[in-house]
């Protein structure tokens, strides 16, 4: 966990954590509901970068 997020518990107060072996960190579970909010705003924005506007609104110029 950053210095930023440990400050937001009192000293003495039980965090759960997560434990990543493979890369050696500690993380909070809750935190991947979050992230994948984000990908699927990003999903959505690339989508809608991606489509063919001009063939689906007929813009006559």
């Amino acid at each position: 966990m950053a210095n930023k997020e440990c400050s937001k518990y009192p000293v003495g107060s039980e965090v759960k954590l997560s434990y990543n072996e493979q890369f050696d960190y500690f993380y909070k579970p809750d935190g991947l509901k979050r992230d994948r909010n984000r990908l699927l705003f990003l999903a959505i924005i690339f989508i809608l970068s991606i489509t063919p506007w001009k063939k689906i609104i007929k813009i006559k110029v």
